[in-house]
């Protein structure tokens, strides 16, 4: 085999080593990392929802009516959203397995005390061990949210 041939294959193969890598990295990017990233994007939001909301959660009542509407459907978004990104991630419970994301029935309890939330920005606690506030509190510790603004 002369030194052309052999310098032609050497380039031939690192070159399509190249794709193959550059392929692979793609696919778990595309269909592992980026949906994390989204989800997690989406629990920042939620935080920061949360606390600009909180005079409103903490404090259900009749009036500012127009934000309070804005707070419900807001609270029903990020609750179907957080639903609809998980299941977007492949493999879910292996990466929720070494704690890689957030456990899935923490996430549907968080899902669901948002929903619970977006029913009642109007009124009053009925029910007194279930509190607003108690109610922040579990979405907090639920999405590991270190924030003690809210």
């Amino acid at each position: 085999m002369s030194e052309l041939l052999k310098i032609f294959i050497t380039s031939g193969v690192t070159i399509i080593g190249g794709v193959f890598i550059f392929v692979c990295g793609q696919i778990v990017l595309k269909f592992f990392i980026e949906p994390i990233l989204d989800q997690r994007r989406l629990i920042g939001e939620l935080t920061s929802a949360l606390i600009f909301y909180s005079d409103l959660i903490a404090n259900p009542g009749n009036d500012d009516s127009d934000k309070r509407l804005q707070l419900s459907e807001e609270l029903r978004k990020y609750a179907s959203n957080l639903m609809a990104k998980t299941k977007a991630i492949p493999f879910y419970l292996l990466f929720s397995k070494i704690h890689f994301v957030i456990k899935f029935e923490s996430l549907k309890e968080v899902s669901k005390q948002l929903i619970y939330l977006s029913n009642r920005p109007f009124e009053d606690s009925t029910h007194p061990d279930l509190t607003n506030n108690k109610i922040q509190k579990l979405i907090k510790e639920k999405l590991r949210i270190n924030i003690d603004l809210i």
